[in-house]
């Protein structure tokens, strides 16, 4: 979602009225499913061209090997959240599905699931969409393709060169104020201190943000967005490391891992950021609600591995497992609140750390 620094007063600029307009006053109130129905809209509405709605059907989707003479939209097909069909000049039908996340993230082998339904249509699918706030990588399924809310803009913004309408005008200004929110969060400590909750230091942000943020109950979404940047940052994909951005006790937190079998037994380890604190954890998996005496052995047995492997003391005490076998061993330095918001930084000790565990068996 960011590639590279913005103008800060450029986006600053986007919080200067309290004003919102009317379908940003009503998305806002329920955020996810009325993005997806005002997506489906304009995908499948009159009041913009078909080119407008091609251009942003493209934007989401990538390149189509067909040329649709129509597009109309589902919402909550079989529970994904948009699926497109277009009719084709001969009369022939083809798909496109959107999964839309924002605040939440993908369920376990939730886009695997919507393959098997996908497979039952009466057409190909030609596009399959993870569209998610900052882009995040599909965890299951076949083919989903990331989409983030810049990605969404764009589309937006074509569209937008084709077709004149009240309607996109004002979900374009809505969607512009969640990127700039997003790029103001990741470029700026004072931001990025904001939404973590900490007090300001020399300056905080405008107080058009600050009251956006609160409005829209974003606190908890911006700081999984910031720690996603650190994820993109660290870049893992291809190191057999899964990567997501969740949130716990109501605090975003990034989590990096892998499943490694210790005897007859399934343990997920790695490591995890929150709360500026980076640790090496280990847990039985798929994660137990009671755990047996077996697990917690395992977990303990592959935890030395972890202190071996990164250097921990021998006199360093791991985190008691409060019934379900999470354990953890806190690593890295303490950050002043002038440290702790540096992104790259961030992503650079990550990375080494997880590389300091490669040497460890592992394999689902």
């Amino acid at each position: 979602m960011t590639n590279s620094p913005p103008d800060i007063a450029a986006e600053e600029s986007n919080f200067t009225s309290a004003e919102l307009n009317a379908i940003e006053s009503l998305v806002l109130a329920d955020r996810e499913n009325v993005h997806s129905a005002m997506l489906a809209w304009l995908l499948r509405s009159p009041a913009l061209s078909l080119p407008a709605r091609l251009a942003l059907l493209r934007a989401l989707a990538g390149p189509l090997d067909v040329e649709p003479a129509q597009i109309a939209t589902t919402t909550e097909w079989c529970d994904l959240d948009i699926l497109g069909e277009l009719t084709l000049p001969a009369g022939d039908t083809a798909f496109v599905a959107i999964e839309h996340k924002i605040k939440a993230r993908e369920g376990d082998a939730q886009l695997a699931a919507y393959d098997k339904l996908l497979a039952s249509l009466n057409g190909p699918v030609v596009a399959k969409v993870l569209l998610s706030f900052v882009g995040d990588e599909p965890q299951s399924g076949y083919s989903w393709r990331p989409c983030s809310y810049t990605d969404l803009l764009d589309g937006l913004d074509q569209a937008a060169s084709h077709s004149e309408s009240q309607y996109l005008s004002d979900y374009r200004a809505l969607v512009r104020r969640l990127v700039a929110s997003h790029r103001l969060v990741v470029h700026s400590a004072a931001y990025a201190r904001h939404v973590f909750g900490e007090e300001a230091v020399d300056g905080g942000p405008i107080a058009g943000f600050v009251n956006y943020v609160e409005r829209c109950r974003l606190g908890v979404t911006l700081q999984r967005s910031w720690l996603a940047e650190v994820t993109r940052r660290a870049q893992l994909s291809e190191r057999g490391w899964s990567t997501k951005t969740d949130e716990s006790n109501g605090v975003g937190l990034a989590d990096f891992a892998r499943i490694a079998h210790r005897g007859m037994f399934r343990i997920r380890y790695g490591v995890q950021l929150q709360n500026w604190q980076l640790k090496a954890f280990a847990q039985p998996w798929p994660y137990p609600k009671n755990v047996s005496d077996g697990e917690r052995r395992a977990v303990e047995g592959l935890l030395e591995e972890i202190r071996d492997a990164l250097g921990i003391a021998r006199s360093a005490r791991a985190t008691a497992d409060r019934g379900r076998g999470f354990r953890s061993y806190r690593i890295g330095a303490d950050r002043t609140s002038r440290q702790r918001y540096d992104v790259s930084n961030w992503a650079a000790e990550i990375a080494r750390a997880l590389t300091s565990l490669e040497g460890l068996p592992y394999g689902a």
